[in-house]
């Protein structure tokens, strides 16, 4: 399989045709250009056997920085994890052209964008990587999740990168009862960044597992303490066939929600059905300076 520093190599041949080059090595000594971390899609530092966690990297970028290339390597213990085919994907920071290569412990990802100035979008993480446990792995095994040769590049600069790690560990399945191993999974948020003035916004996530009992089902979501709700203008419940489900305690009819939205919803068809829930959230927020 064709490496992601090869396939720069190609890019950066296109490149060079429109008059502009792009270095992807790192140069000692120059000034720092943000940060990449690991993080889990759902706050969790564990997954089940049989079930999959969705991780996350994201970027943080020191002031106006806005890099055209970003490249890293994600180590893992291939004992431990795997990556099932199509498990990574862009997570939409630079929407632009991507390469990645799984082998042997190691996700190598490369992200690059033509245009010299790009429209980033900061609160999205830079790639996806779905892992699943290995095959024959046990309960309790962890592995680190360790971020190397992080690189980011700009017209003809490259800069390494400070890197944030994490740890995963293999729990037990649930035993007979998946209707109630719920989760939360690919969650969007529609115009950003989020600034001081108060602004539209739309929060889009899927719940995933949940148990279509005739009971209603209790969940809560929480904003990054830097967030402030102004107003929830509509909560709306779709299932896989777009049908509607009814939304009780919607947050919608709160006076002052605050940063926890709190709802039910009442998911009503065969008691041994598991439906997959998308919700879309209308908001009106700001950002604490």
């Amino acid at each position: 399989m064709i490496s992601s520093r090869s396939v720069f190599g190609v890019l950066l041949a296109a490149v060079v045709i429109f008059g502009i080059a792009v270095s992807p090595l790192a140069v000692s000594g120059q000034q720092d250009t943000g940060e990449l971390r690991v993080a889990s899609a759902d706050g969790e530092t564990d997954v089940a056997q049989g079930d999959s966690q969705t991780i996350e990297v994201f970027y943080t970028s020191p002031g106006s920085y806005t890099p055209q290339l970003i490249e890293f390597d994600l180590t893992y213990d291939q004992d431990v994890l795997s990556v099932p085919e199509n498990g990574v994907s862009s997570g939409g920071y630079l929407g632009a052209v991507v390469n990645s290569n799984v082998s042997n412990g190691t996700v190598n990802y490369l992200e690059f964008s033509f245009d010299p100035n790009p429209t980033v979008n900061p609160n999205q993480p830079v790639g996806t990587i779905e892992f699943t446990p290995a095959d024959g792995a046990d309960v309790g095994e962890q592995t680190n999740l360790e971020l190397t040769n992080a690189l980011s590049a700009k017209g003809d600069s490259s800069r390494t990168l400070q890197t944030i790690n994490k740890t995963i560990t293999i729990t037990e399945g649930a035993q007979n009862t998946p209707d109630y191993n719920v989760k939360i999974q690919n969650p969007t948020l529609s115009q950003t960044p989020v600034d001081e003035t108060p602004g539209d916004h739309t929060l889009n996530f899927d719940v995933v597992n949940v148990s279509a009992d005739d009971e209603p089902d209790n969940f809560t979501v929480t904003l990054p303490k830097e967030v402030t709700v102004e107003n929830i203008v509509s909560t709306t419940v779709t299932d896989a066939s777009d049908k509607p489900i009814d939304v009780s305690d919607d947050p919608a009819d709160a006076d002052n929600p605050g940063r926890e939205l709190k709802f039910a919803v009442d998911p009503t068809s065969q008691a041994t059905a598991v439906k997959t829930l998308t919700v879309e959230v209308e908001m009106e927020l700001s950002a604490t300076p």
